[in-house]
């Protein structure tokens, strides 16, 4: 049993949930000051963010990190999970920065709308 924890520790970390603790606070932030900028903040989304928005991106991302250990050839799913959850983070982030009127470098602009985020 130690060794499958160790395992999974070793399959999820590394620096990747210091990284979602990081993204997550930083998108949570910049959606309360938006919200609160154009008037449209409601207490009773910040539970529903939590929900539908951290805890599942999280635990799916450690559901994956499970099977991972079991089945280490799934390694390359869960480094593909990690790179789309920080990209959808960043932006969202930016796309937040960009209603508070705060300029995002060009070249996060150019990466962002190639993928389809504005």
């Amino acid at each position: 049993m130690q060794d499958f924890i160790n395992n999974f520790i070793a399959a999820v970390d590394g620096g990747k949930t210091f990284t979602f603790i990081i993204l997550f606070s930083l998108d949570f932030i910049a959606g309360v000051i938006v919200a609160i900028k154009e008037r449209t903040f409601i207490y009773s989304k910040l539970a529903n963010f939590l929900n539908t928005t951290v805890v599942a991106t999280v635990a799916g991302y450690y559901l994956l990190g499970v099977m991972v250990t079991i089945e280490p050839s799934w390694k390359p799913w869960l480094v593909a999970s990690f790179a789309a959850i920080v990209v959808s983070l960043v932006a969202s982030i930016g796309s937040k920065l960009k209603k508070l009127g705060i300029q995002i470098p060009g070249s996060i602009s150019k990466f962002t709308g190639k993928i389809g985020i504005r």
